[in-house]
């Protein structure tokens, strides 16, 4: 049988009751009904299928306000299932439904979730190294540091070539800066590379 959303939500409050960790959330903001768990995340439970089964499937974490995959997180390689989900008679009690959860998906789920978390957080570093390096460069050429945001390069202004002569762009990264001047006089662009060789010594040449 097909549930009604009344019906359906009547039953996912019942599933919590079996269902460690997890507790009901209601329908928000546009928001399916979903069964909250640690660290964020949500097990969704659909019951459009006409054959009576109830399609149970996860939530994953967000970038920012963007919704994301596990494939999306880089922790699924391209050609390979990122579908976690079962399917589960509509008919089985509440307590039958949440065992079938926890045996067959939850930790599958969770395993990958944690994954992405782990994605998350490390893109999330570098994006403040980034824009830890684009506040040092702004510093620098004394203009105004960037907002901190969830970019991975950040793209600096600099120069003036009213003032001083050359501009150009500098595009920092959490590890590097690529630097872009136009306009630059003879002997500035001499000064420019005297300091660029001097702090980066010839590496030695290894044998082949």
């Amino acid at each position: 049988m097909t549930l009604t959303t009344e019906q359906k939500q009547i039953l996912m409050r019942q599933i919590t009751e079996h269902l460690p960790d997890f507790e009901y959330c209601a329908p928000v903001d546009g928001r399916q009904p979903r069964l909250v768990g640690p660290k964020g995340m949500a097990i969704y439970i659909n019951c459009s299928d006409h054959r009576g089964k109830l399609h149970i499937h996860g939530d994953w974490p967000m970038d920012g306000n963007k919704y994301m995959s596990p494939r999306s997180w880089c922790v699924v390689p391209y050609g390979q299932d990122q579908d976690i989900s079962i399917n589960v008679s509509s008919e089985r009690g509440a307590d039958v439904i949440a065992r079938e959860i926890m045996r067959r998906f939850l930790g599958s789920y969770r395993d990958l979730y944690e994954k992405c978390l782990t994605r998350k957080a490390e893109h999330k570093a570098y994006c403040n190294r980034a824009h830890t390096t684009a506040c040092q460069i702004a510093t620098i050429a004394g203009i105004s540091t960037p907002r901190l945001g969830d970019d991975t390069q950040y793209t600096l202004h600099i120069g003036n070539v009213t003032t001083r002569g050359w501009y150009g762009d500098a595009r920092c990264n959490a590890d590097s800066v690529s630097l872009n001047l136009q306009s630059l006089s003879p002997e500035t662009a001499a000064q420019v590379l005297q300091l660029v060789y001097a702090g980066t010594p010839k590496a030695e040449a290894t044998a082949a």
